[in-house]
């Protein structure tokens, strides 16, 4: 069973195919509800629409808040959902793996789908690419930017989760420059 987080993001993210998805402004910041948020999106300002927080419980019980966030510029937009989990969560490579390949494949019905392991925001991440029935290039990723080590393994509370159906260029760039951290209480 997907946990919910993800069940919503796919929903978001199906709902939502007549955006046209995508990443890249300079000098993004913004918060979303507890989350400080910053990223470039090649100049462009966008709309920022915050939708949260969205109270949970994954599929083995664990207690979350989500927040969406829409950036919309011009006739395109970038989602990126942020999930805190009131416990600890075991970060894996294969449930990253599983959260950005579930994306493109269940809810936008893509093809040729590959992913790899990429370092977001100085964390290990997974990224995902996929061909839409419409064409669209998609590209979909996961990571824990609060990626600890336990005697467990690898754990964290905050999970991370973005689509874009940009250029490579502009994908790349939000890859490379998104930050999320818990905002500084005044």
């Amino acid at each position: 069973m997907r946990p919910l987080s993800s069940v919503i993001l796919l929903s978001a993210l199906s709902m939502s195919a007549i955006f046209i998805l995508t990443a890249g402004a300079v000098g993004v910041d913004f918060d979303a509800g507890p989350y400080s948020v910053s990223l470039d999106m090649n100049g462009q300002e966008p709309e920022t629409k915050v939708i949260g927080p969205l109270p949970g419980q994954s599929g083995d019980g664990a207690a979350f808040s989500m927040y969406q966030v829409w950036l919309n510029h011009s006739d395109s937009a970038t989602m990126i959902v942020i999930t805190g989990y009131q416990d600890q969560r075991m970060v894996t490579t294969a449930g990253l793996k599983d959260l950005a390949e579930g994306h493109l494949k269940t809810f936008l019905g893509c093809t040729d789908v590959t992913s790899g392991e990429r370092t977001i925001d100085g964390h290990s991440g997974v990224v995902a690419f996929g061909s839409a029935p419409s064409g669209r290039k998609w590209m979909s990723a996961g990571y824990w930017p609060d990626e600890g080590v336990s005697p467990e393994g690898k754990t964290g509370t905050v999970q991370v989760a973005l689509a874009s159906c940009s250029t490579q260029e502009v994908k790349d760039r939000l890859l490379d420059s998104i930050h999320v951290e818990l905002a500084p209480e005044e």
